[in-house]
């Protein structure tokens, strides 16, 4: 009964191993996008910023919320830089849905948990219209 027990753990260990989604992760989901625009607001963490992106083949989720404690890298963990430049690439992990205020609005979105992010757009002329 105990080895039936155990061979049937295994294999519904394996079997939902195969429905995960290769971007979901342990600690939240991957994004990788581009910066449209980032507001600051005030969340439960403190001052922050909701960062809406252009969602990218590989992104599932567009409003992010950058708050104080978001992490350069996990391992070892390093503070991050704040997403502000509009057109530049930002990649990361997302964890779980946020919210923060802009004045006395509430918005949503998803809090950063780690985020890259570069501080020159990919190409100025194509995100600008210039």
């Amino acid at each position: 009964m105990r080895a039936h027990f155990i061979l049937l753990s295994g294999l519904f260990c394996l079997t939902a191993v195969a429905f995960v989604p290769e971007e979901a992760y342990a600690t939240g989901r991957y994004f990788n996008s581009v910066l449209v625009a980032s507001v600051p607001c005030i969340s439960a963490m403190g001052p922050s910023l909701y960062v809406t992106t252009k969602p990218g083949p590989t992104t599932f989720l567009t409003p992010l919320i950058y708050t104080p404690f978001t992490l350069g890298n996990l391992i070892p963990p390093i503070p991050s830089i704040p997403p502000t430049v509009p057109g530049s690439q930002i990649a990361g992990i997302a964890d779980i849905p946020f919210s923060c205020m802009i004045g006395k609005v509430p918005v949503f979105g998803w809090r950063m948990q780690t985020v890259r992010g570069g501080l020159i757009p990919l190409n100025p002329a194509a995100f600008f219209g210039v």
